[in-house]
């Protein structure tokens, strides 16, 4: 992608959370006036602190900004969508397969939209007791007797076995349903998000090489290989997506954040743990973007996180909202994307 395309260092927001910054990846809009400020939404449930909903989102995203110009969209595992809107499409809510489960319970209907879509999805959904110990070594190096010692304790999440099991059934669970969304709805414009590039390293980056003096070689032995072999598995992954939208699909791969590495990696596993995850999250992230709209450009440049939501419509041939502080990434475009004609578009009346 990067040989073909366009690859910029993509600064984000601060404080560094990925339900914000996700959020403002769709709407173009910084978090005060999106809405979304946190991982956990001001409601609870029996007391217990609930993650925040697209209920909780005051701005229309792209989806819904394109949907509304007549556009398919479909969007799988996004931060904050549900319960799932209704859209000209098909919307996938980060609740399918969910790494939060452990808060505010099941989250019953609204799993995706339109319902019914659900009969095919389902088909589609990796639960964690498929991930075997032939999956799990590919990973980690361990002895099959520590993977059931580990998959048999309680210790739930804060096991980084069962967690990595977890991670990957949600993974697996999201790109099919991506694939099958792509095959059946065929739409316009897909947005899909994969949430292991972060997790993995929340998880082992205290192990990846070299090994650190901290680090013990028993457990640097299981975990060093961890980091690399997931970024392999992603990369596979989104392999498999371009080959199945072809040559003629602008392709847009981005984070949210970097990570914390070399002498500033975590000493310790860092957990995914809500209030602390954002403590080895640094700036920049990653954004590369090749396809038919887009140049290829030798260098590597430099852009935000609010010039994503403005490219993806001027790519569309609409225009970005009044309140989108970010920038066109004129730099990247190629000839696609400059028909100024289209009706603008008041977003605000979108919000159903």
């Amino acid at each position: 992608l990067v040989e073909r395309g366009a690859a910029a260092r993509l600064w984000t927001l601060k404080p560094m959370i990925s339900p914000l910054i996700w959020t403002s990846v769709a709407t173009g809009l910084n978090p005060d006036v999106h809405g979304i400020l946190d991982f956990m939404s001001a409601a609870s449930v029996d007391g217990r602190p609930v993650p925040v909903t697209s209920a909780d989102r005051r701005a229309p995203a792209l989806w819904n900004i394109f949907s509304s110009a007549g556009l398919k969209v479909g969007s799988v595992a996004w931060w904050a969508t549900w319960p799932a809107e209704s859209v000209n499409g098909v919307i996938v809510s980060d609740r399918v397969a969910y790494q939060l489960g452990e808060f505010g319970g099941d989250p019953g209907e609204g799993l995706v939209s339109p319902p019914d879509a659900w009969e095919w999805l389902s088909a589609e959904r990796i639960d964690e007791g498929d991930i075997g110990y032939e999956t799990i070594s590919g990973f980690i190096h361990i002895s099959y007797r520590e993977y059931e010692d580990a998959i048999n304790s309680r210790d739930g999440y804060e096991n980084p076995v069962v967690h990595l099991r977890r991670l990957l059934a949600s993974s697996l669970s999201y790109h099919r349903m991506t694939l099958a969304t792509l095959r059946r709805v065929q739409p316009d414009v897909m947005f899909t998000y994969l949430e292991g590039t972060d997790t993995i390293a929340h998880l082992f980056a205290p192990f990846a090489p070299p090994r650190r003096e901290f680090v013990d070689q028993e457990s640097f032995a299981k975990y060093r290989d961890a980091v690399g072999r997931y970024y392999e598995f992603a990369d596979d992954l989104l392999g498999e997506l371009i080959e199945e939208v072809g040559q003629d699909a602008d392709v847009v791969v981005c984070s949210d954040h970097g990570f914390a590495w070399g002498a500033d990696r975590p000493r310790e596993a860092s957990g995914t743990n809500t209030p602390t995850a954002a403590w080895w999250h640094r700036d920049p992230g990653v954004l590369v973007m090749a396809g038919p709209g887009f140049r290829t450009v030798g260098v590597r440049e430099d852009a935000h996180i609010l010039d994503l939501a403005p490219t993806f419509l001027h790519l569309a041939g609409l225009p970005a909202g009044e309140r989108m502080p970010g920038n066109v990434m004129d730099w990247a475009l190629g000839d696609r994307g400059q028909d100024e004609d289209r009706e603008n578009l008041d977003y605000v009346t979108l919000i159903d």
